[in-house]
């Protein structure tokens, strides 16, 4: 097997069969392999396909073992590596890691406890819910009424793991993922991402404009109360527009006009019942975003 049985999840796989960027031996994306355990238990709880939870089962478990074991250098439990988001001046830990790792977690635990495997189950629950009390206090960034998407070196002591600040499009995704945001700051951080200075007409910038931690900072108007005018990246992607959505969806938010119809059918309530055949198995996770994925009414 190309990783040897590692748990890392490649980028990129082209239609040659080909790996692109994400064997052992290069750096990869860190949130592919922190995604992966979510993606089965997406599927199981639609499916009810306990066959595919089993074939899948032991990767997932290798998933959050290897970002937990070998992407953490510095033990603070945020992992170190590339996210979605590839950028110049970012830190070594990135926002949409994080996210995925605690949502990816909590997904595992109840994957493991379907399977009666409760050493697994207590272990991602419990690391879950470490990471996730002391989120708030380290991605928090009150000046820019949201989160940091990555953290500065914590290799280095100077940085004293700094939040970096740059407006790019992954700081929805703890109110998408679960969410991972409380309901405060979450609310809070939506309402000014969907300002102007974050939104054009076709969707949600890469990049919103306003001061940053960027060398280069991004030129344009700011909307933030607390930070002087001084990024404009204008670009518009369906997948940050999609993750916008889903994000307003879980905060009980509506869409404003320049959300893209694909991005509307995500918040449509229809969609978010789960189908029949899961219904006594696991809710979908979207249906109960504050127990991040969690059943309550579970076999």
């Amino acid at each position: 097997m190309l990783n040897n049985r590692s748990g890392k999840v490649v980028h990129e796989v082209v239609s040659t069969g080909d790996v692109y960027f994400g064997s052992n031996k290069s750096a990869g994306n860190t949130d592919e392999t922190a995604k992966f355990p979510s993606t089965v238990a997406l599927v199981w709880r639609w499916t009810g396909d306990s066959r595919f939870r089993d074939e899948m089962y032991d990767f997932t478990v290798r998933n959050m073992r290897y970002i937990t074991e070998t992407l953490d250098k510095d033990g603070d439990g945020w992992p170190e590596g590339l996210g979605n988001v590839e950028r110049q001046g970012m830190g070594e830990e990135k926002l949409d890691s994080a996210v995925y790792l605690i949502r990816g977690l909590r997904d595992l635990a109840d994957l493991a406890a379907s399977k009666h495997d409760q050493a697994v189950a207590s272990w991602a629950a419990s690391k879950a819910s470490s990471l996730l009390s002391r989120f708030e206090a380290q991605w928090w960034v009150p000046q820019g009424v949201g989160y940091a998407e990555s953290i500065d070196d914590p290799a280095d002591p100077s940085n004293d793991n700094k939040p970096v600040f740059q407006r790019h499009w992954t700081g929805i995704t703890p109110m998408e993922a679960g969410p991972i945001a409380s309901a405060a700051r979450g609310h809070q951080a939506l309402v000014q991402r969907s300002r102007d200075c974050y939104n054009g007409e076709f969707g949600t910038y890469h990049t919103g404009t306003g001061p940053t931690s960027a060398p280069a900072g991004n030129p344009g108007p700011s909307c933030d109360p607390l930070v002087s005018t001084v990024a404009s990246e204008r670009a518009t992607y369906s997948l940050n527009t999609a993750v916008m959505a889903v994000a307003l969806g879980n905060f009980g938010l509506s869409a404003r006009r320049y959300t893209t119809g694909n991005a509307r059918i995500q918040l449509d309530p229809a969609v978010w019942e789960t189908p029949a055949p899961c219904q006594r198995s696991r809710p979908h996770p979207i249906s109960r975003p504050t127990s991040i994925g969690r059943s309550t009414t579970g076999p």
